[in-house]
């Protein structure tokens, strides 16, 4: 039996259903002349097939095409999900048993001599610090489909890994950095690791030693001005039926200012957030039954939930990017897949008001009839209202923007000048009362506008070759070693994440015993939560909350907090197994797991929450139980 084409095997591996115009097109076109530099597809046309796209292409063409693909995009929540398209595609390729699945699957298989019971190829999950998360680095000839955060792939890249011993380092670097593909989605939330990207490929091009297989791919729904030669939709995607319809999908939104006096932060924001929750209610009480609540700081969002909890019987969710794998798991099959999900049944759906953070925007295949959103840069704007009518069922929605008033022409820390240039810019294309937010409906800005109207990109340092040098001296490492931070985020980003784990029977005071029950019971990605280090130095310090989105912030709030710092006193266990130790606040580094006791708090609803002190729950025995299967 011949090879089978990109569209048979995406048919068989999605039970009958064919893939887009576009899928079919830019599969053809990889196996003919390679990877585009840039996919710029609006969201909700699904992108992530792009991973199945690179799979399949390996098996075609094995000499050219990279052995590792790696999915990378700075939201923790889109990982999780990107991992779920990775575990499916394993799945259906491990238990074929004939066609084109099988062709695919065996043709995998042949690149590192697996046997017919042993999987094609693996799943890699990068988070760092967990040994079964690194179990795809000892196969340097096997398949990878792999998705990561911007620290996990680029601190590898670099030699410096986070989480990883020094004895991996160069293992890691020399993995990621050849035989790769890397997908850099939502490129513009990147833009200091897109340039490093850069000026790694063009320092490997200098050598001939290994095979040119290393590849970097931008995916975007809003490039910028200057993108080269990008891969966009065509004729036959506008006129496909199903695409049709979700690109021709009116979403109306009105323009609300919020008025908020004083200097008191937290109070502003419980306005926004007694705001939100009133139009919310609204829309609802207006026929939209799933509505969506984003808003730009974890505090926000958990203030408008609580506060919905009070006013209303309504079923309500959170979701925010900083919560445990296994509790976002339950919270996504039990509450948003069933209730929001873009798959569900809108006849029969509940009632239902989704409040989360910027986690949602890349990526969440999720489905709301209408949405109320802090107004922020206009491409995550666009990325929030994809999440609008996804499928274009409605054909028409109505959907509210909110601005504080004193953000309507100030510098915000997340979105900078972009958040105020947005909300003056809407105000000028409004019609009827409106700003329709439809794919095809959005009036594009002009090349001098775009720019304002993006969020304040960030640009990472010159690499030069005595920064590689130095780099590649991992044990020892040298006296001089740039920060590789730098590189990955530019240099206004804060310190890079830690992992924290909660744990009912550790023991500050005895270190073998509490090493000996972690090693009988292995901490696990499932049951962390990736907060930044500043805010879990300040929450072990009892020092007022560290301002906290889903996105990047500035080094403001962590001069700080090296400004008041003060001794804590031991605060939990850095996991490094044998190697593991007490530290306290100030000895934190990045990429560390740290394992804290469960009666410290720290999780309210959920999510972190450096308020809350109820016990919480130890997800360590069913993460175990997971981690095998069951």
């Amino acid at each position: 039996m011949s090879f089978p084409t990109f569209t048979a095997f995406s048919t068989a591996l999605h039970g009958g259903r064919e893939p887009f115009p576009w899928q079919a097109r830019l599969a053809e076109n990889v196996l003919a002349t390679g990877w585009p530099e840039l996919l710029d597809l609006p969201t909700g046309v699904g992108k992530t097939t792009s991973l199945e796209i690179a799979l399949y292409a390996l098996a075609a063409q094995p000499a050219k095409m990279s052995r590792r693909m790696v999915l990378v995009v700075d939201r923790r929540v889109v990982v999780d999900q990107g991992a779920d398209e990775a575990r499916f595609m394993l799945s259906g390729l491990t238990k074929a048993k004939d066609g084109p699945l099988k062709i695919v699957a065996d043709a995998l298989r042949a690149l590192w001599g697996a046997r017919q019971d042993e999987p094609p190829f693996a799943v890699a999950v990068m988070r760092g610090g967990m040994p079964r998360d690194n179990d795809w680095a000892k196969r340097p000839d096997q398949p990878v489909v792999g998705v990561s955060t911007v620290d996990q792939v680029g601190s590898r890249l670099l030699f410096r890994g986070y989480g990883i011993g020094a004895k991996s380092a160069s293992i890691h670097a020399g993995l990621i950095g050849n035989d790769t593909l890397i997908l850099l989605d939502e490129v513009h939330l990147s833009v200091p690791f897109a340039q490093t990207l850069e000026k790694v490929q063009k320092y490997k091009a200098a050598s001939t030693m290994l095979p040119e297989r290393f590849h970097v791919v931008q995916m975007s729904a809003t490039p910028g001005a200057g993108a080269r030669a990008p891969f966009q939709l065509g004729p036959a995607d506008h006129n496909h039926p199903v695409l049709k319809q979700r690109l021709e999908a009116s979403k109306r939104a009105t323009l609300q200012a919020v008025k908020v006096t004083g200097d008191d932060e937290g109070a502003k924001r419980a306005v926004i957030a007694a705001h939100v929750v009133k139009e919310a209610l609204a829309l609802q009480s207006q026929g939209a039954v799933v509505v969506g609540v984003v808003v730009n700081r974890v505090d926000t969002a958990r203030l408008a939930a609580q506060l919905l909890a009070k006013v209303t019987s309504t079923t309500s969710v959170l979701v925010t990017g900083r919560m445990r794998a296994l509790d976002r798991d339950r919270v996504v099959k039990d509450m948003l897949v069933p209730g929001a999900g873009a798959r569900r049944t809108r006849a029969t759906a509940a009632n239902l008001i989704v409040i989360a953070t910027q986690c949602i925007e890349a990526g969440a295949d999720l489905d709301f009839d209408a949405l109320v959103t802090e107004c922020a840069s206009l491409d995550a704007l666009r990325q929030r209202f994809g999440r609008v009518d996804r499928r274009g069922e409605r054909g028409s929605s109505d959907s509210v923007i909110v601005c504080r008033s004193d953000q309507t022409s100030a510098n915000d820390p997340v979105y900078g000048m972009a958040l105020s240039k947005t909300w003056q810019w809407l105000q000028t294309i409004v019609i009827d009362g409106a700003v329709d937010f439809g794919i095809k409906a959005l009036p594009a800005p002009s090349e001098d506008e775009r720019a304002s109207l993006l969020a304040d990109p960030k640009f990472s340092p010159v690499m030069l070759p005595a920064h590689v040098d130095s780099w590649v001296q991992t044990a020892p490492k040298p006296t001089t070693d740039p920060d590789v931070a730098l590189w990955l985020h530019g240099p206004e980003r804060i310190d890079a994440d830690v992992q924290v784990i909660w744990r009912a029977d550790l023991d500050l005071t005895n270190l073998d015993r509490s090493v000996a029950r972690l090693t009988a019971t292995r901490p696990s990605s499932l049951e962390s939560i990736t907060l930044p280090i500043a805010a879990v130095r300040r929450w072990f310090q009892q020092q007022p909350a560290w301002e906290m989105a889903d996105t990047v912030l500035n080094r403001v709030d962590e001069d700080d907090w090296r400004r008041n710092r003060r001794e804590s006193g031991p605060v939990a266990l850095r996991w490094d197994g044998d190697d593991s130790e007490v530290v306290d606040a100030s000895s934190l580094r990045p990429g560390a797991v740290l394992i804290v006791a469960a009666d410290r708090g720290g999780i309210g609803a959920d999510s972190f929450d450096p308020d809350a002190k109820t016990l919480v729950i130890d997800l360590g025995d069913l993460a175990q139980l997971r981690g095998r299967g069951r």
